[in-house]
């Protein structure tokens, strides 16, 4: 439900309908300070987000995934999102560290990050704007 019913429609630009989640630059931001920029008014430890894709060096396909004080460090295997027998997107899980790679501590801070597979979606057709959508 997430890349079909919000992803692909911020991608394509027809989110007009979807105003309710908000676009960030999260890597540029520490992760306590996400919840007040929600703008959702919430006592739950959970906030939505999306994050326009951009790449840690101008040639390359890996994230930059750095803030000022640590890092999003992905753990475990990308997961595969199925919909009606077809590979729509991948999910990966993240976990903030303090300080610098390799020495960085590791916190309670998780996130999801949904990103479309599909090459229809792919940010690069006219039109398009890559972005994944994250969940904190």
């Amino acid at each position: 439900e997430i890349i079909e019913l919000l992803l692909k429609p911020k991608i394509t630009g027809n989110d007009e309908d979807i105003n309710h989640v908000h676009e960030t630059e999260f890597y540029n931001r520490e992760p306590w300070d996400l919840q007040h920029i929600s703008g959702i008014d919430s006592k739950d430890q959970e906030w939505f987000f999306f994050n326009a894709q951009s790449p840690k060096h101008q040639n390359g396909n890996r994230k930059n995934r750095t803030t000022r004080e640590g890092f999003w460090k992905a753990t475990g295997k990308d997961r595969k999102i199925w919909f009606r027998g077809s590979l729509i997107g991948m999910k990966k899980t993240l976990v903030y560290h303090r300080g610098r790679t390799p020495n960085g501590e590791g916190t309670k801070w998780v996130m999801h990050e949904y990103r479309t597979t599909q090459e229809e979606f792919d940010g690069t057709q006219p039109g398009q704007v890559g972005f994944c959508f994250s969940v904190y």
